[in-house]
């Protein structure tokens, strides 16, 4: 995964943030791929834990959209691009976030999932137990990364929001308009 865009303004910080959080995330869902696909114990998988895998996989592609697209955007700010290409930045990354955070708790931390994992492990063995419940210490893992990235979505938003009210100067001019007191 590259991650673009190393030379920002100070007005930045909060799209830097954003950055480091989508970086967060996707390190938090590797390690989770890893221990779902590379430690999963010798023996066939099942379509729960091929359906599990896949779910792992989109994620870290949404995670790796919204990095490069930001990224890019962080870059092209530096050098005095437009708000523009910024806000379709930060659309795309709040919802991806959302699909992020839809699929990981429909699909990956869902009761139905663990339950089929936990059943899964108990009837295979000892290793595969053990194994479930890495994912589990895995999945619980990723929570506090996916929460400071929906947070620093919001933050990145409001950045852009004082930004652009920072350039509107609101004028009230009555030009002819006499106003009386009631009552006079």
């Amino acid at each position: 995964m590259s991650w673009q865009g190393d030379s920002p303004t100070m007005e930045d910080e909060q799209y830097l943030a954003l950055r480091s959080a989508i970086r967060e995330a996707y390190t938090g869902f590797s390690d989770l791929r890893l221990t779902t696909v590379e430690d999963m114990p010798v023996g066939d998988g099942t379509l729960l834990i091929e359906r599990f895998s896949d779910r792992i996989e989109d994620i870290l592609g949404w995670l790796e959209e919204m990095a490069e697209s930001l990224g890019q955007c962080i870059s092209q700010r530096s050098r005095g691009q437009e708000k523009e290409d910024l806000r379709k930045a930060l659309v795309l990354c709040e919802s991806l976030t959302i699909k992020v955070g839809s699929s990981f708790g429909q699909e990956l931390v869902s009761f139905e999932t663990i339950r089929e994992l936990r059943r899964l492990g108990r009837r295979r063995g000892p290793e595969w137990v053990a194994w479930v419940l890495s994912i589990e210490h895995g999945l619980e893992a990723c929570r506090p990364p996916l929460e400071r990235l929906q947070r620093s979505i919001v933050l990145a938003w409001s950045e852009m929001a004082k930004q652009s009210a920072a350039g509107v100067v609101v004028t009230n001019t009555c030009v002819g308009v006499t106003h009386t007191p009631a009552g006079v």
